[in-house]
């Protein structure tokens, strides 16, 4: 499983687990923590600390 999904993954059960998994909100939740992850791996690269593969 790459680490990038592992990330989504976890980081995805913790918002429904905030909203004690409420239905209806799985792929929000998802969408959103792809969204964190990508937006947190643009900053690793700008600052030279993760390189593109």
């Amino acid at each position: 499983m790459p680490e990038s999904y592992q990330w989504i993954a976890v980081s995805a059960y913790y918002k429904a687990l905030a909203r004690s998994f409420a239905p209806n909100h799985d792929q929000e939740d998802w969408l959103e923590a792809k969204q964190e992850y990508e937006a947190f791996m643009s900053v690793q690269r700008k600052n030279g600390l993760v390189s593109l593969r």
